[in-house]
């Protein structure tokens, strides 16, 4: 679906000229009032929203953004004006607005704030809590997934701890013909081997000490659904022997009783490592890898796929905050450069850690790369501070300090500051953000 932008302006140049190129990539409606643009948010749903400050020579766009806000919160708005005032771009962010646009910069300057808040408010594909697919790698296995959902055949998932294993089986199930049955998942490698089989095939009341009642186990459970079963290959050789078995035949014996049960599943299996060594060092079941693995995907670790890092910081952010009733925060700049720029060994859900963590730790409306807690420190416990953080730490006062003179001797004018200052205005505004001024 195209990407749809609303322009609320008064101005008939800006309008006529800027949705004209904008129309080479986007589909975009406009409206000269702030009336008829509330009609089009309703009607065509936009992804993004451009709306004047100055509606009608007075500051109309901007008295009404806190309530286009609260009343479409998921709509990212670039406020637009003829004014290049640090005042403006200030009560601009206090009333909600994600990016703040001076009619005399270029045309690419907006296609780039444009961009930045489509990744910020980038949707989870189909719904799906984290399943955000940017990068070239992730677009194949989704690709593949969707194709191998329509069959009913086992699949199996290679790919690190974290990179979202799960969430991709769950995908799979929503595509396949079993999306209307039970999503059972199971972690091979949080269960107790003494109790693997009960676990997995269920028991019988009075089959081990302390089996008080019948109880069916998780491959009935998942009876004309989907069987998720992550670090398979934790499985002792035993388990293993009776998946098989189970899988071979469709049929499944409870421990301690006595009749065979049909059952009717799909099962999606998940590794973290490469099956074939470990069929190499007799650690797995050379049959077993032939059964569960007539389909593989290979999900990539975070790392390299690095176009999904922000999309996925966003969603996370937006997420925890809604969870925790907190007032929506944003990533400073910097904050966003540590985010990308970080190796993340725990992929996807040491990233959603991380965010949920600055969440409850952040004070202020912006989170700050002290706040996500991912840059190793040395001498933690000398009670100094290192020469890094103390640079680091300096050298920020001294940009505070910098801009606000900047400002002030320049009457608030950004444009004006930047060349003042021998900076370009993004990076100003940048700054400006990152400082909280």
């Amino acid at each position: 679906m195209q990407t749809t932008i609303l322009m609320i302006d008064d101005d008939p140049f800006f309008l006529n000229e800027y949705a004209k190129t904008l129309k080479e990539k986007y589909q975009v409606h406009t409206a000269q009032n702030i009336l008829d643009g509330l009609d089009l948010i309703e009607d065509v749903q936009p992804n993004v929203l451009l709306l004047d400050i100055s509606l009608n020579s007075a500051f109309e766009g901007l008295e009404a953004l806190p309530a286009i806000k609260e009343k479409f919160p998921w709509l990212p708005v670039i406020m637009v004006t003829n004014h290049d005032s640090h005042t403006l771009f200030k009560h601009s962010r206090q009333h909600g607005a994600d990016e703040y646009f001076v009619k005399s910069s270029s045309l690419n300057e907006l296609k780039k704030l444009i961009y930045t808040v489509l990744i910020k408010y980038k949707a989870p594909l189909e719904s799906e809590a984290g399943v955000i697919v940017e990068s070239p790698l992730m677009k194949k296995v989704f690709s593949d997934a969707a194709r191998a959902a329509k069959y009913d055949n086992s699949i199996l998932l290679v790919g690190p701890s974290g990179s979202g294993k799960e969430v991709l089986a769950r995908y799979i199930h929503r595509r396949s013909d079993r999306k209307d049955g039970p999503f059972i998942a199971v972690n091979c490698g949080a269960l107790v081997e003494t109790l693997v089989a009960s676990e997995l095939f269920g028991h019988k009341k009075g089959a081990f000490t302390g089996a008080l009642t019948d109880q069916i186990g998780k491959i009935e459970q998942a009876q004309g659904g989907t069987l998720f079963l992550d670090e398979l290959e934790d499985l002792s050789p035993q388990a293993q022997a009776a998946l098989l078995r189970a899988l071979q035949e469709k049929k499944i014996q409870r421990l301690g009783g006595a009749r065979f049960i049909d059952v009717d599943f799909r099962l999606i299996s998940a590794v973290k490592s490469d099956l074939l060594s470990l069929i190499q060092n007799g650690h797995f079941r050379e049959d077993l890898y032939y059964r569960i693995g007539s389909f593989v995907l290979f999900i990539p670790s975070l790392k390299d796929r690095e176009e999904e890092i922000i999309p996925l910081a966003y969603y996370f952010l937006r997420e925890f905050c809604k969870r925790h009733n907190i007032t929506e925060k944003e990533f400073t700049p910097k904050t966003l450069h540590i985010l990308k720029a970080y190796h993340w060994p725990g992929n996807v859900r040491e990233l959603k850690n991380v965010i949920e963590r600055a969440v409850m730790l952040s004070r202020g409306k912006q989170i700050s790369p002290a706040e996500l807690q991912i840059q190793q420190t040395e001498n933690k416990s000398s009670g100094h501070i290192p020469y890094i953080a103390a640079r680091n730490y300096m050298f920020r006062e001294f940009r505070k300090e910098y801009i606000k003179k900047a400002l002030l001797r320049n009457n608030g004018n950004i444009s004006k500051t930047a060349q003042d200052s021998g900076l370009s205005r993004r990076a100003l505004q940048n700054m400006i953000k990152e400082l909280g001024l």
